[in-house]
């Protein structure tokens, strides 16, 4: 053996060990990286009707939640329930709560409401509507946050005018217009 392949044995022999531990680091660091991906559980979150399928080690729904950048506010929905155990294969529902103003014949009421439509808030919020009452908004739109709802009572009124008796339905401003040009004018 010559002098120089000598020394390049020697300057190989130099690295072998750290390109051993190097191999053995990285190696031992794909096992746990894949160890770790793999005890993940496959959950589906279902916000507003869009699927999110997400990967996690939340132990809970809530947790699980907000890993995935959801902030559970007080009013909104979400089943099962935010301290439910996660489960591989889950399914979370998650409704965010909409604040909403019910103005009824004057009278103001804020709501907070996971409903979808303004008959399903009102229905929710045991009001009902009578067929000459009123309401801001139509039964069938969708709610919007910060949405006003208002609703204007019809009243009945008999009105007779010597033998004639007429009944009516109206809104209160209406008929007390009705009313006050008829007592003007008679």
């Amino acid at each position: 053996m010559t002098m120089e392949n000598s020394s390049n044995a020697n300057q190989l022999s130099k690295w072998k060990l750290p390109i051993l531990i190097a191999g053995f680091v990285i190696v031992v660091s794909l096992v746990f990286y894949f160890v770790f991906e793999g005890t993940k559980n496959d959950i589906t979150i279902i916000n507003a009707g869009e699927k999110m399928e997400v990967k996690t080690h939340a132990d809970t729904v809530g947790a699980a939640l907000s890993e995935s950048g959801i902030k559970l506010g007080a009013h909104d929905e979400v089943t099962p329930a935010k301290n439910t155990k996660i489960k591989d294969g889950m399914d979370i529902n998650y409704t965010k709560a909409n604040q909403l103003t019910i103005i009824d014949n004057g009278k103001k009421e804020n709501v907070w409401s996971t409903k979808k439509t303004v008959g399903d808030v009102l229905k929710d919020e045991n009001i009902t509507t009578r067929p000459h009452d009123v309401v801001s908004a139509d039964l069938d739109s969708k709610v919007k946050d910060g949405q006003n709802i208002k609703i204007d009572r019809a009243i009945f009124l008999s009105l007779q005018n010597g033998e004639k008796k007429r009944k009516k339905f109206g809104q209160q401003k209406t008929m007390l217009a009705i009313y006050l040009v008829k007592r003007i004018l008679s």
